[in-house]
C-alpha cells in the first residue's frame, strides 16, 4: 500500500488489445500486444456501415428529365405513324449471317428516321427483362437481286421511307467516312445492293413487296 497521505499514482487507460502475428515479440522474449479496435469501431464494421453517399446533383436531375421529354418528343406517334408495316427485302442465297447483319443494320436505320416505329416507354418483364418496344409489324422477305434493287427505286417514286445495304458497305469494317465517300461517288448498280428496307402505311408496302416471298 502507499505511504499514508500519498495519492495513489493514476492508472493507465485501459485499452483493448490483440495478440500480434505468431513469432512477433518483443526483445524481452515476450509477445508483443497492439492495440486493436474499440467496441464502437467494431461494432461499425460488423454492421457494415458506409461512408453516407454523396447527394446527387438537383441540375443532373433537370438534364435526364429534359433528354426523356425530348425523346417522347421524337417517338411521338402521329396519325403518319400508326398502322405501319416495315418490310425488309434480301437477296436470295445470302449466307444467313449477311441476312442477320444486314436486317440489323437496315432496320437500326430506318428507326433512326422514324422513330415512332418503337415507343419511347421502357416495357420489362416481371423477371426485370427490358423488351423491344415495336409498334407495328416487321417482315423479312426475300426475292431475286435485281427484284431488290427496283424495290428501292419503287418506294422512292412512291415517296416511302427506305434505305439500301450494299455489298461494298459490309467490306468497310470499321471506317465509316470510306464507307461514306465510296457510296456518295457510286451509282447503286456499282455498290451491289443486296438489302432494301421499306416503311409506310401498310397497304401501300404490301403492295410493293406483294411479289417477294418470305425469308425461311
Amino acid at each position: 500500500m502507499p505511504p499514508a497521505g500519498d495519492a495513489p499514482a493514476p492508472r493507465p487507460d485501459r485499452q483493448v488489445l490483440r495478440r500480434g502475428p505468431p513469432g512477433d515479440v518483443q526483445h524481452d522474449g515476450r509477445a508483443r500486444y497492439r492495440p486493436g479496435p474499440s467496441r464502437h469501431a467494431r461494432g461499425d464494421q460488423q454492421a457494415g456501415r458506409r461512408a453516407p453517399r454523396a447527394r446527387r446533383d438537383p441540375g443532373s436531375r433537370a438534364r435526364d428529365a429534359h433528354g426523356l421529354h425530348r425523346l417522347r418528343e421524337e417517338t411521338r406517334v402521329t396519325p403518319q405513324d400508326t398502322g405501319l408495316r416495315t418490310a425488309i427485302v434480301l437477296a436470295k442465297h445470302l449466307p444467313p449471317g449477311v441476312v442477320a447483319n444486314a436486317t440489323a443494320v437496315i432496320m437500326g436505320h430506318l428507326a433512326t428516321r422514324r422513330p415512332a416505329l418503337y415507343d419511347a416507354e421502357r416495357l420489362e418483364d416481371q423477371s426485370g427483362n427490358e423488351h423491344a418496344t415495336i409498334r407495328d409489324n416487321v417482315v423479312v422477305l426475300t426475292g431475286r437481286p435485281a427484284q431488290v434493287e427496283k424495290l428501292a427505286a419503287a418506294a422512292r417514286e412512291e415517296g416511302l421511307l427506305h434505305a439500301v445495304f450494299s455489298d461494298r458497305g459490309r467490306s468497310w469494317s470499321n471506317e465509316f467516312e470510306k464507307y461514306r465517300a465510296e457510296v456518295a461517288a457510286s451509282e447503286a448498280a456499282q455498290l451491289e445492293i443486296i438489302a432494301t428496307g421499306v416503311t409506310g402505311p401498310d397497304p401501300a408496302v404490301r403492295a410493293l413487296t406483294k411479289k417477294f416471298s418470305y425469308y425461311a
